[in-house]
This record gives C-alpha cells, structure tokens and sequence, in this order.
C-alpha cells in the first residue's frame, strides 16, 4: 500500500494503551491494534502543515510512494537509466517502512499479500526480477527452475467443512447427495471451460486474459463482460451449484477482498484464466497450484527490490503537493516542509490520495478500496497440529478467509511455537461504513471474532495462544466493480506532463505483478522522456 495507507486505519496510541489496561485488568488475550499511520495521513486533508519550504532540493526523479509499485520504478531506472547517479533519485514513504501491503511482522509473519503465483513465461521482466534475486534459479542439471524451497510444501490447502478437515478447497465433505453431484458436475464444466478460455486468444491476437492485465485482448465480446457481475455471468453460464458459487465467491474475497456478486466478470474470469505458467522440471504438479512463498510473505519480494536499488529512500515523508517540476513534502521527524524540484515526478500511489494534492484538477473518482483486517496469532505449536494443519487452512463456515502456518517453509524439525496469519477482508457492508466499524473497534472485539472463526478449527485455541496482534487495512485493495476495467478505470486524474502516475489500482487488481508492471512502466517512461 506505501503511501496509499495516508487515509486509512491508523496505529492509534491511545487505543493501544487502553488495550493493554484491558488486558491487565480482565485477563483477556494479549497483543495490539496496529496499522498504517492514519494521524500523518489526516494532516493531508486537514491542509494544517506549514505550506512555506525551509528549504530546496533539486533532483532528476522524485518518487511519491514506498510499496511495490514504487520501488519497481526504482529498481528499473536503475537498469534503464544507468546514467542516473543515486544523488538523481529520492524515494518517499509516509510510513515508518517500506512495502505497503507487502508489509510483514518482521520476519515471522506477513501483514498483507503472503505469496506469489508462478509468472508467465512471456512476464520476462518480472522472471529476470527473480532471476536477479536468486529465486529462479538452475538446478544440478542447469535447467532453470524455481528454488524449492521458497515454493509451497505439502499439505498446501485444506478446508474446514462440517466439523472437519478436507484435502483442497472445493467443497465435498458431507454434501447433501444431489448438491455432491451436482457440484462435482460443475466444477468438471468450470474447470475444463476456464482451461479452454486460458489458452483462447482474441481476434487482436492477444491472449483473452493476461499479467499483466494491459496485455490482455481488446476484444470488445469480451470487454462487455465486464458490465456484470462475476457470480451473474456464472449463473448465465448455467452455474447452480452452491458449492462452485462459494468456491468462486471465495476466490473473489481472496484476491480482490469483494464479493462475486459485487466483482466485474471480467475480473472474475481473469482470476482463472490468466496464468499460464509453465512446468516445471522434475515436478508433476500443475503449475497453476505452485506458489512462491517466505515466511514473512512478500516483504520478502520488497526486500529484495530494495536491494537492488541504489537510490535514497525516506521514510516519515508526507508530499502535500505536486506541480509541473516541483513537489512538497513534510518531514515529520524535522517538522519542516521541502520543496523538492524535479525533472520527472512519479506517484506510486492510489488514486484516492492523488486526488487531494493540490495541484491535480480531480474528477469524480469511480475507484472503490475495500478495508481489510489481517492478525497474526502467535501460538503453541505440536505434533498434534502438524498432522491436521496445511500451509493454507479455510473455514468454509467462516467470516474471514482462514489462516496461514508461517513456518510452513521452515526447514526446522520441531516448533514449539508458530504463528497463524488470519485474513478477513470486510465485505459485510459497505467500504466506506466498514472502515468507519473497523475503526471504532478495540483489540479485544478483533480477538472475539478472530477466536469465533477460528476455534472450530482449532478447538483448543485458547489454551494455545500467547497473543493475537491486529492489523486493520483501510483502503487495502482497489476493487474491480461491474464496468469499471474498461469504462471507470481509465477516468483517472489529469496530471501534468511530467507527472506519471504507477500504481496497481490503475490495473484494477491489486496484485504484486501489477504493481511490478506498473513501476516498470514508469521507470521506462522516464527513460524515453530522458533521451529525447
């Protein structure tokens, strides 16, 4: 999220102390709210910072935003403009890290996106991205193969389902005997429909649906699925099975935290049909089912794109407003506001911030941000809950999405403690009155409705748990509504020529290879402006 985070929930100082008097004093579950820094962010709307800089700084690029989107800018200028020094580039991020989203609990647990699905052989810039960062690598045979160690081990997903554990995520486990069959039929149908669809190119010639999504066909017979919803299409398509429709309202909540009925069907059909990975050798697994994954999530990706990148980042930085050469930022450590003069100026941020910089004319904006809430749950760990629990385990019953084991990778033989990442994006009502709910709550209303879901799963939680730690993400993905890829999405807002804006919600799908995309375009633009 980087910068997006300015509006969202915050780490509220108060309510974390209150917290803790409640825990003394009740003998409730320890841990605490944290979150992006919403009091920095509310200085924006507020418009209450000293407007006059202290001083000046002269750079050749300015970039507005420390997540993926961001950092990508920066690790591409520096293979596409390697006459920059690192004096020419400056980075800022108004958190107090790098990452947005990709953020982590140290190096224990993530605190957003956890994985990364196999790229696409023709993704080559995101492929020589790991290439560069020792994830693809070649085996003893000098074949090219990604480590197996940071790929997903066994048991990978299992699904809770009437009071017990399944292998995989579609339901079968004590289904009524026609929905089993029924079910069973359609899933058989969706599967082999959605293989088809993966492979079918457009009359332009393009794939029908690609990563990045800006290389997917133009086709207008399939653009005009993006007028309905995603669960809409399906029952079109004469989809009845409850079972699929939970299963792909589930995958919806997952990747986009927003329904299928409140999802554009194209969205809907890119989830299943975008990714075309190739096998890989020496493995019979469908390379569709593989994932890249570290136990601190893709903090780990951000940590490597910072490694790679020569330029200064800072953190703690606020820009209050943009212009055609120049921007201003805050400094909230100095208390002193910069004006920072720029040849090319890139916001690697949302359009829901961009829209209140100063300078940039607004229209009305149609980008929706569904909040989230992610808690890592530090716990007793034994034999008795390897032998049940997979890398990803749902509740089919459940609010949220279910958890994540963090060590699942891990080479260590025994654990005695671990910790369990849980999900729940807040589809219950709408985003705007989600994020008002979400943020009147304290850490012990979090740790009920954590336990409620999870419980079921682990009957002995309770006894179990050293301490639940909570983090609320306000605006933690843009959603891709019914007509809003190819009609609202391209209503962005007026910049001035050598602004760029390079953020995942301009995809629509707040993925890591959108943000990676989205960056790399930025640093490429930079690159042409720089050598014309």
């Amino acid at each position: 999220m980087g910068a997006t985070g300015l509006i969202g929930l915050g780490l509220l100082s108060k309510r974390a102390l209150l917290d803790r008097l409640n825990q003394l004093t009740s003998g409730s579950i320890p841990g605490s709210v944290y979150g992006a820094n919403f009091k920095r962010g509310h200085h924006l709307l507020l418009k209450n910072l000293h407007s006059k800089p202290s001083r000046t700084k002269r750079v050749k690029v300015a970039i507005v935003g420390g997540g993926v989107s961001g950092l990508s800018c920066a690790y591409h200028l520096k293979k596409y403009c390697p006459h920059f020094k690192e004096e020419d580039v400056i980075l800022f991020e108004l958190e107090d890290h790098l990452g947005g989203n990709a953020h982590s609990q140290g190096t224990t647990a993530p605190w957003g996106a956890h994985y990364l699905p196999l790229p696409n052989p023709e993704n080559h810039e995101l492929l020589e991205f790991l290439r560069d960062s020792k994830i693809l690598i070649k085996n003893s045979k000098g074949v090219e193969t990604f480590d197996p160690f940071m790929m997903v081990a066994a048991p990978q997903e299992r699904l809770f389902i009437h009071g017990r554990f399944q292998e995989g995520l579609l339901p079968k486990q004590g289904l009524p005997k026609e929905e089993r069959k029924t079910s069973e039929s359609e899933f058989k149908r969706f599967f082999s429909w959605t293989k088809e669809l993966t492979h079918t190119k457009g009359r332009d010639g393009r794939y029908l649906f690609d990563i990045p999504m800006e290389r997917s066909s133009q086709d207008s017979q399939w653009r005009e699925i993006d007028n309905l919803s995603f669960k809409e299409y399906l029952t079109q398509k004469g989809f009845k099975s409850e079972s699929l429709h939970w299963y792909t309202n589930y995958c919806c909540r997952d990747d986009y935290g927003t329904t299928s009925s409140e999802i554009s069907a194209w969205a809907g059909m890119h989830y299943f049909c975008a990714r075309r990975p190739k096998p890989l050798p020496g493995l019979d697994q469908n390379p569709n089912e593989v994932f890249l994954t570290w136990p601190e999530g893709n903090a780990f990706l951000v940590k490597k794109l910072k490694e790679k990148t020569p330029y200064q980042s800072l953190s703690k930085m606020m820009c209050t407003e943009v212009a055609q050469d120049h921007l201003k930022v805050f400094d909230f450590e100095k208390k002193e506001t910069i004006q920072v003069k720029a040849d090319h100026i890139v916001l690697a941020v949302p359009q829901f911030i961009q829209k209140h910089l100063a300078k940039i004319s607004p229209k009305e904006s149609a980008f929706q941000y569904t909040p989230w809430m992610v808690a890592n749950l530090k716990i007793k760990w034994d034999e008795d809950l390897a032998k049940v629990l997979a890398w990803d385990n749902v509740n089919y019953h459940g609010k949220g999405l279910g958890f994540i084991v963090s060590h699942h990778q891990s080479l260590k033989a025994t654990h005695r403690e671990t910790t369990l990442t849980y999900y729940w994006p807040l589809t219950h009502s709408a985003p705007h009155d989600a994020r008002k709910w979400a943020l009147g709550r304290e850490h012990r209303n979090w740790t009920e409705d954590i336990l409620k879901d999870l419980e079921p799963m682990i009957f002995d939680l309770r006894d179990r748990l050293i301490k639940i730690d909570v983090w609320p993400w306000g605006h933690a993905m843009v959603s891709p509504t019914p007509g809003f890829m190819f009609q609202k999405r391209l209503s962005t807002f007026e910049l001035a020529p050598s602004v760029i804006s390079a953020h995942s919600d301009m995809s629509g799908l707040s993925l890591f290879e959108e943000a990676f995309y989205r960056g790399e375009q930025a640093a490429l633009q930079i690159k042409e402006r720089s050598s014309s």
